[in-house]
C-alpha cells in the first residue's frame, strides 16, 4: 500500500514538469514554418521517395504523403 502512494506521490510530483516540457516543444513547432518535420516527402508503392508536389505519385502507382521529423528534438 505505501509503495502505491509512493508512485502516486511521484507522479503527481513530476506531471507539472513533463507537461512544462512538452508546452515548450509544443510551443516552439508552432513558431517554426514547418512545424515538428524537416521536410515533406511522398512515398511511392514503386519505392521511389519524390518531393513534395500534387499527385507525384501518380504515375509511380499511388503512394501517400509523410513528413519526416526534424532532428532537434
Amino acid at each position: 500500500m505505501n509503495l502505491r502512494i509512493l508512485i502516486l506521490l511521484i507522479l503527481v510530483l513530476v506531471s507539472p514538469f513533463v507537461v512544462s516540457q512538452n508546452s515548450v516543444k509544443y510551443q516552439s513547432w508552432l513558431e517554426q514554418p514547418r512545424g515538428p518535420f524537416s521536410r515533406i516527402r511522398w512515398f511511392c508503392s514503386d519505392g521511389t521517395i519524390l518531393p513534395p508536389k500534387a499527385y507525384a505519385c501518380t504515375p509511380h502507382g499511388g503512394g501517400f504523403q509523410h513528413g519526416q521529423w526534424s532532428a532537434d528534438p
